[in-house]
């Protein structure tokens, strides 16, 4: 931090008077006084970055002032607003400079965003401290950049931000079509507002590929996004790098791949269908994305050649490493470049896929129906707890299993976790989470977790019509301990009746439009960039809406006594801002 800041309030107000007064002082007296140092240009390489994320910028400074400087610091700030102040973060310093009357310098660094930054708008600001300077108003220039927050595991709708709008892309037959996150911006796209939510029109981009479309990803940093088909071995691979500015869809680009030209890859079958390439996770800051496929995982680069093969960069094999298969809704961790992969199988197991070192571990950890302490008549029938789904909170390592068909989820704390390469096993303490009193008998199973809020948003498993938030501990525990279970708060509700989504119009059934008849499940997370606020994001089974649910909103919202349930009958969902719904038409 810089002691040297002043505060926002009279104090600065009499700051820029004196600094303005200073200004119009001639040449020649500021000239005799001493230096006057000033940014002349600050640029970064991008105005959209996330936690942890590196960045280079360039800033030129001139003594434009007639004595020479003493040693002259140049520093960036994140800040939240354009004053400087003891609050802000300094991210990087350059100093000893030494510049001549009238002598410029442009200087070239990188800067990296902390970790533990939440989402939202903020500024950038370069300050030059200098000695003795007579013009302290232009010591200063800032940017204003967008911090969003990467949450990768593998869903059906992808989220991008252009820093003013939040934006889902929904992928159709064969094609993406773009759709507002946030209603205020529903008209930048051409939507209209109905009763329930908003009409959005179909959108027939010029790229096309040969298969339709079932899942998407999105790289917020490339921007890029990544779509998979279930019954495909082939990628798409849309570049929104022109669109992200423009907004006009016809600057979205798209190439398409095949991961595997001179083999087929094998399906795999689950509960809900079965897919050749399942499930897709992009590794932002990486320029790569992770395709879960029926014989594996592929590591695989943006890049196509000239045969329309994909560039891949590394094939986990499941024979390979003896696990006996792979989960459609695994997790991927950018930080940590881990692929965490739950089996479906007797007992269940989990897998560390240690992307950056190579390496694949087990947990040393047995989950069958004994250790979960589950008796009733399914887990005796499949033997196994039927680990469905997983999500990782990248911030912490906390990672939630849910158990197909249960109220109950595994929190694994990867934060902790332990490796062993001489048998390839890793350990990390762990507990159950029982989430009971609620309306659904089907148990959750879709999830996803939002990493600055630490909430994981749930969705149930045969109609996931019901959806569900789970207050998760805000950091790892230590020396092998989970942290204690009084930090979690839970709560569900179970979706409305609405004229926007609903499959059959009238019928009064809303369950139907947001059946999963196929993996992975439909439903991801958004923290805004232009509010800093968690969404959770449910897409309909057919593709063509979703629901959007302010997750902060959704957590405090007041419950029917003695149950973990909001009370909808005292308190409306779409009225208080906690839900709205957008159809695409």
């Amino acid at each position: 931090m810089n002691k040297g800041f002043v505060k926002t309030g009279l104090l600065l107000e009499v700051f820029l008077f004196l600094a303005l007064l200073g200004g119009c002082t001639s040449k020649g007296t500021s000239s005799s006084l001493g230096p006057d140092v000033v940014i002349v240009t600050f640029n970064l390489s991008d105005s959209v970055l996330s936690p942890g994320q590196s960045a280079s910028f360039n800033a030129t400074i001139k003594n434009s002032g007639g004595v020479p400087t003493a040693s002259v610091n140049l520093s960036i700030y994140l800040s939240k607003d354009v004053f400087p102040n003891t609050s802000d973060v300094e991210l990087t310093s350059i100093g000893n400079l030494i510049l001549n009357p009238g002598e410029s310098k442009t200087l070239r660094a990188n800067l990296t965003i902390p970790s533990s930054t939440v989402a939202g708008a903020y500024y950038l600001i370069a300050k030059a401290n200098v000695p003795n300077d007579q013009n302290f108003a232009n010591n200063i220039k800032y940017l204003k950049v967008s911090i969003i927050v990467v949450n990768t595991t593998s869903s059906g709708v992808a989220v991008v931000s252009t820093g003013n709008t939040d934006i889902g892309l929904i992928p159709s037959s064969t094609s993406l079509t773009p759709i507002p996150l946030n209603p205020s911006q529903a008209t930048s796209l051409n939507c209209s507002k109905v009763n329930q939510g908003w009409i959005c029109p179909v959108l027939n981009l010029a790229p096309t590929v040969s298969f339709s479309l079932d899942s998407c990803s999105a790289d917020p940093i490339a921007k890029k996004v990544v779509c998979i088909g279930y019954n495909s071995q082939n990628v798409s691979i849309f570049d929104l790098s022109k669109y992200l500015t423009t907004l006009n869809p016809k600057d979205i680009t798209v190439k398409e791949c095949d991961l595997s030209p001179n083999s087929s890859i094998p399906s795999a079958s689950f509960s809900g269908g079965s897919c050749i390439n399942c499930g897709v996770a992009t590794d932002p800051g990486d320029n790569r994305f992770i395709v879960a496929s029926g014989d594996g995982f592929r590591v695989v680069g943006y890049n196509v050649s000239s045969t329309g093969a994909c560039d891949v960069k590394k094939v986990y094999l499941l024979s390979t490493y003896n696990i006996a298969e792979i989960n459609e809704n695994f997790a991927y961790d950018p930080q940590r470049n881990w692929i965490i992969n739950p089996e479906y199988t007797v007992p269940a197991k989990l897998w560390i896929i240690d992307v950056a070192k190579d390496k694949v571990y087990s947990w040393n950890n047995t989950l069958d129906c004994a250790t979960l302490n589950i008796s009733d008549i399914t887990c005796s029938s499949f033997l196994a707890p039927s680990i469905d789904s997983v999500s990782i909170d990248t911030s912490t390592g906390i990672t939630l299993m849910t158990i197909e068909y249960k109220l109950k989820s595994i929190l694994v704390d990867l934060g902790q976790a332990v490796f062993n390469s001489s048998n390839n096993s890793f350990s990390a303490p762990y507990t159950v989470v029982d989430m009971v009193n609620v309306s659904t008998a089907s148990g959750y199973s879709g999830v996803s977790i939002e990493p600055t809020s630490h909430i994981a948003f749930l969705s149930t498993f045969f109609y996931g019509n019901e959806v569900a938030v789970l207050q998760l501990p805000t950091s790892s525990g230590n020396n092998g301990i989970f942290p204690t279970p009084s930090q979690w708060l839970y709560n569900s509700f179970v979706i409305p009746y609405n004229d926007v989504c609903d499959a059959n119009p009238g019928d009064g059934f809303a369950g139907y439009a947001w059946s999963n008849t196929a993996d992975p499940h439909g439903l991801g997370i958004l923290t805004s960039s232009v509010n800093g606020t968690p969404y959770g994001i449910l897409i309909s089974r057919a593709k063509d809406c979703i629901a959007v649910i302010d997750l902060k909103k959704f957590l405090n919202a007041p419950k029917i006594p003695g149950r973990n349930e909001v009370d909808t009958t005292n308190y409306d969902l779409i009225s208080n801002g906690l839900l709205y719904f957008i159809k695409v038409k």
